[in-house]
């Protein structure tokens, strides 16, 4: 089942395994920092095979990273599901877009992407989900404290984004100033039962702290 996938580590006490992604790059640069939970099945597999074609192809180690963060970073349903829920609170106005899906095309240089857990994660075999929490779980804890906030150092200009409430748990371990975060964002994966009603009860006070952080833009 991963076996284009490199496997870092496992805790079967928890049942829970790591793999390798290719997310090792980060646009130092951008305006927007989206921070999911970590990547899904569908994106890791994508990621790994965008990777060592490209390195096949002749490209360098960092070209080849590039080009796999920005194929396989959200990829599938939530990343249309994404798209959707940020231009209802008007990031792309904020950022003189016709639309947010121009992150992922022709202004990828406004964003950067990274993960709670940069590296998939598995609980009994399905994607991780928030279970064992990411502060009551030694491995997890340490991927938060290091390994995100280091990305999060690398990109001080932007406006961090933590997609739901376990990514958000994982950013408020970090030292990022809080003043940088538009909390409330509900996770736009399609596993995500609740999605539209969190979604619907927050629009309207996102959409104003968007405003409010114009700055970043």
């Amino acid at each position: 089942m991963e076996a284009d996938a490199v496997h870092l580590l496992q805790d079967p006490a928890a049942q829970l395994k790591i793999y390798f992604v290719p997310f090792d790059w980060v646009n130092a640069n951008a305006r927007v920092m989206l921070v999911g939970l970590t990547p899904d099945r569908q994106q890791m597999h994508l990621a790994v095979r965008t990777a060592v074609r490209a390195l096949r192809s002749g490209r360098t180690l960092d070209e080849a990273l590039k080009e796999a963060d920005e194929t396989g970073s959200f990829a599938g349903v939530m990343r249309t599901n994404m798209i959707s829920m940020l231009d209802g609170i008007g990031l792309h106005d904020a950022l003189g877009l016709d639309s947010t899906a121009g992150l992922f095309a022709y202004r990828s240089d406004l964003l950067a992407s990274t993960s709670a857990i940069c590296h998939a994660v598995f609980v009994q075999g399905a994607n991780y989900s928030g279970s064992p929490a990411v502060d009551r779980h030694p491995v997890l804890t340490a991927f938060a404290r290091q390994v995100l906030d280091k990305n999060l150092e690398m990109v001080p200009d932007a406006l961090v984004i933590p997609l739901g409430k376990a990514a958000s748990m994982a950013v408020g371990l970090t030292a990022v100033s809080r003043e940088r975060v538009l909390s409330g964002f509900p996770r736009p994966s399609g596993a995500n039962g609740h999605r539209a009603r969190l979604y619907a009860e927050r629009r309207d006070e996102m959409a104003q702290r968007i405003r409010e952080l114009a700055r970043f833009f």
